[in-house]
């Protein structure tokens, strides 16, 4: 017997393309995120000329540089940022093909498919601005503004980023839980009184 209660990969392709419109909460997200985006890359282009020849590419779990490599190495992170927030933003048109943690039900696509998009906006902005914090660690420490990267940034980075994906997570669940399906109406057959539906 199928379970109901899981909406797995084959189950997605049954859920319906939805473009619910975007809330202003939406927009802010989505404009933090391109904001993370530039920052990174006006870090890197105001900084470039002014780095050693050799940069930290590496950080131990105490913030300290156990590994260096050419500067160059310093246009991986703003490339991976422009990548993540290009994936992201693909990923946040189809809320349909997200793997909800139970099956749809036809009517409360409309309130599910939002939030899964505001949790993947969310998520685009806070990943982009976390590439950015690395990379201006690494030109700080580069350009000798600080010897070490707090450790505490990174983990409290990840410590949000979890945090964002279970309460929407829990945000979806409370849709689902609240969501009353509309009672089908019958129709009589005047003649027999039968319902025809």
């Amino acid at each position: 017997m199928k379970d109901s209660r899981y909406s797995g990969p084959l189950d997605m392709l049954e859920n319906k393309p939805s473009k619910p419109p975007m809330s202003a909460l939406d927009w802010f997200y989505e404009l933090a995120a391109i904001a993370g985006v530039a920052a990174g890359i006006i870090i890197v282009a105001a900084n470039y000329t002014s780095l050693p020849d050799r940069i930290p590419t590496h950080f131990n779990t105490a913030g300290k540089v156990n590994g260096t490599g050419p500067k160059e190495t310093l246009f991986i992170l703003p490339i991976l940022s422009v990548f993540m927030y290009a994936m992201l933003t693909v990923l946040t048109r189809f809320p349909n093909l997200y793997n909800y943690p139970f099956r749809l039900r036809e009517g409360e696509r409309m309130y599910l498919y939002p939030i899964g998009r505001s949790m993947a906006l969310l998520l685009k902005a806070e990943t982009v601005w976390l590439f950015f914090t690395i990379t201006q660690a690494t030109v700080w420490v580069a350009t000798q503004k600080t010897s070490t990267f707090n450790p505490l940034v990174m983990y409290l980075s990840l410590v949000v980023i979890l945090v964002t994906m279970l309460f929407y997570i829990w945000l979806l669940f409370q849709a689902h839980k609240r969501y009353i399906p509309p009672t089908e109406t019958t129709e009589a057959d005047p003649d027999t009184g039968i319902n025809i539906n």
